[in-house]
């Protein structure tokens, strides 16, 4: 971008003596800056597509899909800054004339180079150094869907003549005893308690002497 900016300048300022000064270089810088930020959103797109749709699409359609999906705000951006800059160009002074006439060449050049050099140069790198030959190089996100079970394997029974199988017989199980209720137990004879010691008359107790104070 800022070779075509100086390029178009260099002709501009042969037939409109127009110098390169210090607005010059505010201008080129301020163009630099543009087109990454629009070269940044298309690649973000890109990027985010890549996590999606990675590895079952090529990778030179989900750029141009990329492309597509940004595309509008791309272009919505840059008209925005090129009317204003157009209106400042034709109603300005002489003084900054020469700085609106290098931004509207440097924006107008970075928005192309932004949607159709920077993502065609990203094919190209893919396409030769992709390990992937063409393909997307991100994998697919895991599908959370849990897998069916693997039934397990039926499980043989051991027999006396496998190697080192012993037989074993369990003792028969005896049935429990069954609860007997009160009615169907025997009654049983009331005992009389044996009798307790024989017991004399009560004695008088003497009452009790209350002691003198001193």
């Amino acid at each position: 971008d800022v070779l075509v900016l100086a390029g178009v300048f260099a002709i501009l300022g042969y037939f409109l003596n127009w110098k390169v000064d210090s607005l010059f270089v505010t201008a080129a810088l301020t163009v630099i800056g543009f087109s990454v930020h629009d070269t940044i959103i298309i690649f973000d797109r890109i990027r985010e597509n890549l996590r999606l749709r990675g590895g079952r699409v090529e990778f030179g359609e989900l750029v141009n899909e990329s492309i597509n999906e940004t595309f509008a705000r791309s272009i919505n951006t840059s008209m925005t800054v090129i009317i204003t800059l157009t209106a400042l160009l034709i109603l300005g002074g002489a003084v900054i004339r020469p700085l609106n006439a290098a931004l509207l060449i440097g924006i107008v050049s970075g928005t192309y180079s932004s949607i159709f050099n920077a993502a065609q140069l990203v094919v190209d790198w893919e396409r030769i150094f992709g390990k992937k030959g063409g393909k997307a190089s991100v994998t697919p996100e895991r599908s959370t869907t849990p897998k069916p079970a693997d039934k397990p394997a039926p499980i043989k029974p051991a027999t006396a003549t496998d190697t080192g199988a012993r037989t074993f017989t369990a003792p028969p199980l005896t049935p429990p005893p069954s609860p007997v209720s009160v009615a169907d137990r025997p009654a049983q004879a009331d005992v009389p308690s044996p009798p307790g010691p024989a017991r004399g008359p009560a004695l008088p107790v003497a009452p009790a002497r209350r002691k003198r104070r001193m």
